[in-house]
């Protein structure tokens, strides 16, 4: 596996790392220092399949890509802002993704058989062709069929060719990171296809609850997962005490409990350290933070607890920014994915997401400039950006509904800011930056910001996503028909 000079970011003093992420060897812990050779697994992962396989390289940016690409075809598409509409452009989304994917491993399959070229050229076809299909006419019974039979096919498929050796295919094939992102994909292309069709009705999408709940597996999943994070108990405790302080403050509907959920499962993702008082403390405070933030206040709970615990000497906290999006372990790379995802479909449907793509905007472009300026490396760019605690940091903290503007433009400039600040304090060596960049930018924009969300709106919201498409009666008054 080649070897690549590589940054561990965790942005505190040095210490020695425990079982971390795959492919990493003999990490040392410092303000964007180089330490020993970093390896990195999505290397090997593209030798075996070529340029498909940098997709992997996006970690969770992929994501919030994902999603940003179904958010502007919900936008553009002939079905616009209607249920039918979003259901089909994620159906595009997922199914194109899938059959571009097919088409780019063609070249490497037809090398090894041609028959093989040849059925991966015809399935990536196939997909882009239903994805244009699903986009166009959202609600098609048709298509929904279409992609159910094809889906459906590939599916046994693979299953088929990783069980048993067929020889046309050149042996049994090894299950990976790529191949099972691809039937993912798929999968959710012919579940949302016959969502639009009405032939099959999608759970309701509560944004607090899915972020919420995605925080608290992932930070009681990461040890097991990816060999980072706080121990499981710790994670309930930390969850239990801001969940509990909303409890205390009167709170009861289930979507401002999510939130509170949301930011103790982030502190104990972030937070580092050996005893549990850091955690307790830093629960305390960002519970607080979180019922003082029902008031215009402008301070990020999490971020803000988060900095008081690194601040304290004696603590001995430090901060850990997961990076674990290596290719080379396909369950971790998966996790990390659709937690991504699901972060990301929360963002959006709480109307945050032009937070999300402004701060990673920001970040990516001004760590472009830095990287052809000669003041930085690819991988010094790479590593933080596609971590999965800067991920928590945009889509959970920065984008915290109490706390952000609820308009497109603000709501992207607020993000740009914090993205922008990210940057030029990491370029400073300022311990810390992400934290210091969020609460920052939360701070200057808090006279801006919008009045804490009515929870039954959020939930009305949210239901909008999932329902249905308008079936027989409705279906043919509206054009969709079963064609």
């Amino acid at each position: 596996m080649p070897i690549i000079p590589g940054v561990q970011w965790s942005l505190a003093p040095r210490r020695p790392a425990g079982r971390g992420a795959a492919g990493v060897a003999g990490r040392r812990w410092g303000v964007g220092q180089v330490s020993s050779p970093l390896v990195l697994a999505h290397v090997e992962q593209a030798s075996v399949h070529g340029g498909a396989a940098q997709l992997l390289r996006l970690g969770p940016l992929l994501g919030l890509l994902l999603v940003a690409a179904w958010a502007g075809l919900a936008w553009a598409g002939p079905a616009a802002r209607t249920p039918r509409g979003r259901l089909g452009a994620g159906a595009a989304v997922t199914l194109g993704t899938a059959g571009a994917i097919h088409l780019a491993l063609v070249g490497q399959h037809a090398r090894e058989s041609l028959a093989v070229g040849v059925f991966f050229a015809a399935a990536g076809l196939a997909e882009l062709l239903l994805a244009v299909a699903a986009w166009r006419t959202p609600g098609s019974r048709r298509t929904a069929l279409a992609a159910g039979v094809v889906v459906g096919g590939l599916l046994v498929l693979y299953g088929v060719s990783r069980l048993w050796n067929i020889p046309a295919f050149g042996g049994r094939e090894a299950v990976d990171a790529l191949g099972l992102l691809t039937k993912l994909l798929e999968l959710a292309g012919a579940l949302l296809a016959a969502g639009a069709a009405g032939t099959w009705r999608l759970p309701p999408v509560r944004p607090h609850l899915l972020v919420g709940a995605t925080a608290v597996a992932v930070a009681l999943a990461a040890r097991g997962l990816f060999g980072l994070g706080a121990q499981p108990w710790t994670v309930a405790a930390v969850v239990a005490i801001t969940v509990g302080i909303a409890v205390a403050a009167g709170s009861r509907d289930r979507e401002t409990l999510a939130v509170a959920a949301a930011d103790g499962a982030v502190l104990a993702l972030l937070l580092r350290a050996g005893g549990l008082a850091p955690y307790l403390l830093a629960g305390v405070v960002a519970g607080l933070l979180r019922v003082a933030a029902r008031r215009p206040a402008g301070w990020a709970p999490v971020a803000v607890a988060a900095l008081l615990v690194l601040a304290v000497p004696s603590l001995d906290a430090r901060m850990e920014l997961l990076h674990v999006s290596h290719a080379g372990d396909t369950v971790a790379w998966m996790a990390g994915f659709l937690a991504a995802a699901a972060l990301t479909l929360g963002a959006w449907r709480s109307g945050r997401l032009p937070v999300v793509a402004g701060f990673f905007l920001a970040h990516l472009g001004l760590q472009g400039l830095r990287l052809l300026a000669g003041q930085t490396s690819l991988e010094a760019v790479e590593i933080p950006a596609t971590s999965l605690g800067l991920f928590l940091l945009a889509t959970v903290v920065l984008a915290d509904p109490q706390l952000t503007p609820a308009s497109a433009v603000p709501a992207a400039l607020l993000g740009a800011l914090a993205g922008g600040l990210d940057v030029t304090l990491r370029a400073l060596g300022t311990p810390y930056a992400p934290l210091l960049a969020v609460t920052v930018a939360l701070a200057v924009t808090a006279p801006f910001g919008s009045p804490p969300p009515d929870p039954t709106r959020q939930q009305a919201t949210g239901e909008t996503l999932a329902g249905s498409a308008p079936a027989g009666r409705e279906a043919h008054r509206d054009g969709a028909g079963t064609g």
